[in-house]
């Protein structure tokens, strides 16, 4: 029968039965079991880089319990702590280790005899410290700016010192390229570089320790092309100048590296013949460069300084860029603020046109029903709040009424309705007083000389159809009881 450590303390009998006279005789000792030694440890401890330490070694004496001594020791160079408690201040990542913890004591046997005994466990420190970005770049370049030509094949790498492991992210711009939710590096390929892929990188790292304050890197890449267009925009190649007047052609080109200012030739362009080149030291042009952009100012233009101007940009790399730009004299083919002005007065005085002709109609009517059948036509005296006695107007033959083309040729405009009140003011009766107006073809409306036709349609056009009106007046006319 094999018995260990757990037996001890138990009662152990041993029976005996006579064969003569058949009894039962027991015998029993309790167990007094001999143990060395037992250390009991936890695999692993985590804690948070910065905090102190102090960890306890857990064993059993063993039986019976003696002298006995505590060591730790770290595993990556030998330290030793001759304590039951292993204590560090301020842990920090780099203790991050394998430590054991040995219990040694002296056990003596039930013969005398001494046995010295030990035990040991190991525990792995694990330090948790939030997620630091340690490199980002293309490659093994280890720079904050690298330069690729254009096609090229790129690997973008960021690796990140984190436990836990971290979630990281790799973006241009606001644009999110790569995502690792749990892990220690990410990678990024781009194919095939172009233009447009040159601009500033970034890796972000964080885990549950630094995600309020994430640890983040960049880098800058370039990507060499020659000169051309910028990118979806529509570029200005007409401009227009006042004779007498200086005039700036400006042009705006994409490029890298940046072209130098002897790198830049603007040329003026007369008829078949050849593109002249523009020094700098002409007394008739100014040149000047501002990164990508170039400018030319032609000094006091003069009629002969219209027409087209060449531009040459090159960079050193590939094929250079030509553009033509073409001055042009103010007004030729361009909407001015006067003749926007003029269109505008046009529209304006149509409406009015539309406007008289509905209220000429609605007066006309309420001649015919009598003031007294029309609500609308009915005046109120200024010297009191009551209405004005009804006034018969003079004759109901309609031969006395004038046709709806010579009210519309009579239409009034008011000038200015406070000098019409000052008149009434004392002898108003109810009746309409005579204001001041003007023919509609006297009225000025400043210089619309170019737009006359077009009033002079919108009035006919409007005029045209006016009989109908007449007539369905008169057949209201004639059905209406008169008091």
């Amino acid at each position: 029968m094999k018995i260990d450590k757990t037996w001890n303390g138990k009662e152990m009998c041993c029976r005996k039965k006579s064969a003569i006279y058949g009894n039962i005789k027991a015998t029993c000792k309790i167990l007094d079991m001999k143990y060395g030694p037992v250390v009991d440890m936890a695999e692993e401890l985590s804690v948070e880089e910065g905090r102190n330490l102090s960890l306890r070694c857990k064993y059993n004496h063993g039986n019976p319990p003696q002298e006995s001594s505590v060591v730790w020791t770290r595993a990556l160079n030998n330290q030793r702590w001759e304590d039951t408690f292993l204590q560090i201040t301020s842990v920090q990542r780099a203790d991050d280790d394998i430590y054991t913890c040995t219990f040694t004591s002296e056990m003596v046997l039930s013969e005398g005899i001494s046995v010295n005994g030990s035990s040991n466990g190991t525990m792995h420190l694990n330090v948790h410290y939030q997620s630091t970005v340690t490199y980002f770049d293309v490659g093994s370049e280890y720079k904050d700016s690298v330069t690729k030509a254009e096609n090229d094949t790129v690997i973008l790498l960021c690796v990140v010192n984190s436990n836990p492991k971290a979630e990281i992210s790799i973006t241009k711009g606001n644009d999110i390229l790569e995502v690792e939710d749990n892990g220690s590096n990410l990678t990024h390929t781009i194919a095939s570089l172009s233009c447009l892929d040159a601009g500033l990188y970034s890796c972000t790292s964080a885990n549950r320790y630094n995600r309020d304050l994430p640890s983040i890197e960049h880098f800058e890449m370039h990507v060499t092309c020659s000169a051309r267009r910028p990118y979806n925009v529509n570029m200005k190649l007409v401009f227009y100048g006042s004779v007498n007047e200086n005039a700036t052609l400006t042009y705006t080109a994409f490029a890298y590296p940046l072209p130098s200012p002897s790198q830049i030739t603007w040329k003026r362009c007369v008829g078949n013949e050849a593109c002249m080149v523009i020094t700098t030291n002409s007394s008739k042009y100014f040149i000047s460069t501002n990164g990508l952009s170039s400018f030319l100012t032609i000094i006091q233009v003069k009629e002969k300084d219209y027409g087209y101007y060449q531009l040459t940009i090159w960079n050193g790399i590939g094929r250079a860029l030509t553009e033509r730009l073409q001055l042009k004299k103010s007004g030729a083919n361009e909407i001015s603020v006067q003749e926007i002005t003029h269109l505008t007065h046009a529209a304006s005085v149509g409406g009015s046109i539309v406007a008289m002709i509905i209220g000429s109609v609605m007066v006309f009517y309420c001649i015919r029903l009598k003031v007294s059948h029309c609500n609308t036509c009915g005046f109120r005296n200024v010297n009191s709040n009551s209405r004005a006695e009804e006034v018969e107007l003079p004759g109901t033959d309609e031969t006395n009424f004038p046709s709806i083309t010579e009210i519309l040729e009579r239409t009034y405009i008011y000038e200015n309705s406070t000098e019409v009140g000052a008149r009434a003011s004392e002898e108003n009766t109810g009746e309409p007083l005579p204001v001041h107006y003007e023919p509609l073809q006297q009225i000025h409306i400043g210089e619309t000389n170019e737009y006359e036709h077009v009033m002079q349609e919108t009035r006919f056009h409007e005029y045209e159809n006016m009989d109908g009106f007449q007539e369905r007046g008169e057949r209201l006319y004639n059905n209406t009881e008169i008091d």
